[in-house]
């Protein structure tokens, strides 16, 4: 989860849309996207990835006790399947958790640079 964090954290300052700069002061424009990243990283600092992880282990260790208590005959040891539910449950709560936090960042990005003036081309990268 620390490192899914780090990489959300360096998703704002990495992305770059696809503006035109026809006419743009580019080291303006620098100066704007790394003001917009910061605005960005402030508004969704990870949160989102809390989330995920908290919800997808509580909901993997449901699962895990389910399981567990013999259902279906696949497991015998409630403890153990929850735990195995929870580890899980909270990878992918928070891989999850991970990739909404950064379309959000990059939502606040492209929003940024056009009340900034800038015009977006495409998506970025």
């Amino acid at each position: 989860m620390v490192l899914l964090s780090g990489l959300l954290a360096g998703c704002a300052s990495d992305y770059h849309p696809a503006v035109d700069l026809t006419g743009v002061d580019v080291a303006k424009y620098n100066g704007d996207l790394a003001a917009c990243a910061a605005r960005a990283q402030e508004a969704y600092p990870g949160g989102a990835m809390v989330v995920g992880a908290v919800a997808g282990a509580t909901v993997g260790a449901g699962m895990g006790a389910v399981l567990g208590s013999g259902w279906a005959g696949i497991a015998s040891n409630t403890g153990l399947a929850e735990s195995y539910g929870a580890i899980a449950g909270g990878v992918a709560g928070t891989a999850a958790g991970t990739v909404v936090g950064t379309r959000n960042q990059r939502a606040v990005i492209d929003d940024c640079l056009i009340q900034d003036g800038y015009k977006l081309t495409a998506s970025g990268t």
